[in-house]
């Protein structure tokens, strides 16, 4: 049995469409177990009007919701959230995963706070699947969490992404790729020239395909499968994109 724990309470839709999609869920995957995170008697109100069988459902009360305008690190730092408290069961190993659709940032930060980084990485990138013209799908990262990096964070990100999409998607020996304004070295801001340099000296010593920069034009041409970028230019795209 999977257990996958729910902020219930996160989103622009409100808390009845978080529950919805749990329980649909449950029903097409048989061997998952939903923890919603919010309100107890809120969501209990939920779970009745939708007949949700209580075996397979159970509720760990949050007090607080996190808003959208709220600082990420102050949101972060407080227990009583619900993006906090789901975080912390994956801490205590009471879950597998934690899925919110709110506040992006304090869910990282909340990550980072409680969780840890793992050996070799300073700081967190989220991941995004794009679909290509190709027919697959490329990893683009960082789509937010990070918005001012540093040379060696990209670097971390071409190895986080490299290890998602051979592990998580099967691509062997996956294409990796830097966003910039150009396709030569020597395009792009301090930030990505450096990241360029480091990528195409380290590639082998990381374990990496890397094929140079690529143009936003390209981006969902397929000819990588995972491209970085810093959280700034990677949230923008994955706006635009949707």
């Amino acid at each position: 049995m999977v257990t996958v724990a729910v902020d219930a309470a996160g989103g622009d839709k409100g808390m009845l469409v978080n529950i919805e999609a749990a329980y649909r869920a449950i029903k097409r995957v048989p061997k998952l177990k939903i923890v919603l995170v919010g309100h107890q008697a809120k969501i209990r109100e939920h779970l009745t009007q939708l007949h949700v069988p209580s075996d397979r459902v159970e509720i760990v009360h949050a007090e607080k919701t996190v808003e959208m305008g709220s600082s990420a690190i102050e949101a972060a730092r407080d227990s009583e959230t619900s993006i906090a408290k789901g975080v912390e069961l994956i801490k205590q190993r009471q879950a597998d995963a934690f899925i919110s659709v709110g506040h992006t940032g304090a869910v990282a930060a909340s990550a980072v706070l409680r969780l840890g980084m793992l050996n070799g990485i300073e700081r967190p990138g989220i991941l995004a699947l794009f679909p290509t013209m190709g027919g697959h799908q490329t990893a683009v990262i960082d789509v937010g969490a990070t918005t001012d990096c540093k040379p060696h964070n990209l670097v971390q990100f071409a190895v986080i992404g490299t290890e998602y999409v051979k592990h998580l998607l099967g691509y062997e020996n996956p294409k990796i790729g830097l966003l910039s304004i150009g396709e030569e070295p020597s395009k792009g801001n301090a930030v990505v020239k450096k990241a360029h340099a480091i990528l195409k000296e380290s590639a082998e010593t990381l374990g990496i395909n890397f094929v140079g920069n690529i143009e936003g034009r390209d981006i969902l041409s397929g000819n990588v499968d995972v491209l970085v970028c810093d959280g700034f230019v990677g949230n923008i795209l994955l706006k635009y994109t949707e």
